[in-house]
C-alpha cells in the first residue's frame, strides 16, 4: 500500500498503522508515516463534529437582568460604575436568566476567582431557585460550592446569585459564572462579575 494511499483513505490509514505495530520495525520513513496518518485521522474525527456543533447547536446564553446592593432598590445592571466599592458584610444580588437554546441546560457555576490556597473573600448563595428544575444528584447540584445540576427538559431557568463580603484583602474581587447546556461538542457561556472593595472601610 502506498503512502499516499493510506493518507487518503481512513481505513487504510488504520490497517497502515496496525501493520506497523504488528511488524515492530519502526524506522525514521514509518514514524514520519505514522505521523502523519494519525494527524489525517484527527482531522476526519474533529471536522465533522466542528462542523455539526456551528450548523445545529447554539451555545448557551447568561443573561444578567439585576445587579443590586445591600436594601437598595436601584437596578445597577446598566451602570456598574456606579455601584458603591464594597466593604466587610455588604451584599450585591444578582438576578439571572439562563438559556440553553433548545439545548436543555445541563450545569451552571458561579465562584470566586482566588489563587489557589488563598483566602475566599467573600460567599455566594443561591436565591429563588427553581427548585423543581433541578437535579438531586449531589455530583451535579452542590449549592455549597457554587454548582447546579439541571433535569432534562429545562431549557430556560431565571435565580439570583447573592454574594456578601467577609474581607478585605484586594482591592477588588471577580466572581466568575459558567453555564453548559447538554448540547455535545459545543462551548459553554462565561459571564463575569467584578466587584470593587473598599479597604478603607
Amino acid at each position: 500500500m502506498s503512502a499516499y494511499s493510506a493518507l487518503n483513505c481512513p481505513v487504510c490509514a488504520l490497517r497502515t498503522l496496525v501493520l506497523f505495530a504488528n511488524k515492530n520495525k519502526i524506522c525514521t520513513f514509518a514514524k514520519n508515516q505514522v505521523e502523519l496518518l494519525m494527524r489525517k485521522l484527527l482531522l476526519y474525527l474533529i471536522l465533522p463534529l466542528l462542523a455539526a456543533c456551528s450548523e445545529s447547536a447554539k451555545d448557551p446564553v447568561i443573561s444578567i437582568t439585576g445587579v443590586y446592593f445591600n436594601e437598595d432598590e436601584t437596578d445597577y445592571v446598566r451602570r456598574m460604575g456606579d455601584l458603591p466599592a464594597l466593604a466587610v458584610g455588604d451584599e450585591v444580588t444578582v438576578s439571572i436568566k439562563l438559556d440553553a437554546k433548545g439545548e436543555g441546560l445541563n450545569t451552571f457555576l458561579a465562584q470566586e476567582l482566588k489563587e489557589e490556597g488563598a483566602n475566599s473573600i467573600l460567599s455566594i448563595e443561591f436565591t429563588d431557585l427553581p427548585e423543581d428544575d433541578l437535579s438531586q444528584d449531589k455530583e451535579f447540584t452542590d449549592k455549597s460550592k457554587g454548582l447546579l445540576g439541571f433535569r432534562d427538559g429545562v431549557d430556560v431557568a431565571v435565580l439570583k446569585v447573592k454574594t456578601k463580603i467577609h474581607r478585605l484583602t484586594a482591592d477588588e474581587v471577580v466572581v466568575n459564572m459558567y453555564l453548559f447546556s447538554k448540547a455535545v461538542n459545543c462551548e459553554g457561556a462565561k459571564s463575569e462579575l467584578l466587584l470593587k472593595l473598599d479597604k478603607q472601610k
